[in-house]
């Protein structure tokens, strides 16, 4: 008779999904980061932790949790090769300087003197030409989890993207402008030291051509840390925004309800652009 194996404690199974290409991964890698994270606690008392830092997507919790407790009749998850690439790209970042209370998916980042400085101590800009391939490898993994929060088929930023980019449709080369953001914490996160600064979200904006309207720039995607949501990050670069790209510029659905409600609350319309 086969030994029955031995079902694995719940954070040995969180670290089964530690580099998968998903949802639960994201949040596995969140609370593996954190070291306040009560592992041993009930899972109520659990879920009650997570809502106090401001995690609101509960449900992929309580996937977690039913997926640990039906271990021994599901397959392990898939670790996708390249995204394990990346990510452990962006930890060795990371290892640079980690303080003992971290919580961040995505902890620090070597900038040196790379923050936007004319409008804001905060952001820091990538263009195509940006020459910190590290800015642009932490971009995409932020375009990542966009994608899976909101249940994209595609991921909206790649870091190896140019200014020239092939069209398949067209069988032809085309501009690719774009402009990307990462969030960090602010003037605080910077130290003097070493170097390091922390970042908790990015976006990025793409210039668009319309069928019914001028061309333009528009918002693309935007995501935040869950626990940095709701902290005015996005109304302190709001102004920065609309002297880089108009006070107009498009802002592309889907929106979030939080988005929805800061876009009402600036007095930002959507525009009724159409894609050519």
């Amino acid at each position: 008779m086969a030994k029955k194996s031995k079902k694995l404690s719940f954070k040995k199974f969180v670290l089964l999904y530690k580099y998968t290409d998903s949802a639960v991964g994201d949040l596995a890698r969140d609370i593996l980061y954190d070291e306040n994270f009560p592992f041993r606690a009930s899972i109520s008392n659990q879920k009650q932790y997570l809502e106090e830092q401001g995690f609101f997507k509960l449900d992929i919790f309580d996937e977690l949790v039913n997926h640990h407790q039906n271990q021994e009749s599901i397959s392990p998850p898939s670790i996708d090769p390249e995204y394990r690439k990346l990510f452990e790209q962006i930890e060795r970042l990371g290892k640079k300087c980690l303080e003992k209370d971290e919580r961040d998916t995505i902890r620090t980042l070597w900038v040196e003197n790379q923050l936007y400085s004319p409008y804001s101590s905060s952001i820091i800009k990538i263009t195509p030409h940006h020459n910190r391939q590290a800015h642009k490898d932490v971009l995409e993994v932020y375009a990542h989890y966009f994608r899976r929060e909101f249940r994209y088929d595609f991921v909206q930023f790649s870091a190896s993207e140019e200014s020239i980019k092939y069209n398949h449709t067209t069988q032809k080369s085309e501009r690719n402008d774009f402009v990307g953001w990462l969030f960090t914490c602010g003037e605080n996160s910077y130290r003097d030291s070493i170097g390091m600064v922390k970042t908790v979200g990015g976006c990025c904006f793409r210039y668009r051509e319309y069928s019914n309207a001028p061309p333009g720039w528009a918002l693309c995607w935007i995501w935040l840390h869950p626990y940095y949501r709701q902290r005015g990050i996005l109304s302190k670069n709001w102004k920065l925004f609309q002297q880089e790209f108009g006070q107009n510029f498009d802002v592309e659905p889907p929106f979030s309800k939080a988005m929805a409600s800061f876009l009402s609350k600036v007095g930002h319309e959507r525009s009724g652009r159409e894609g050519k």
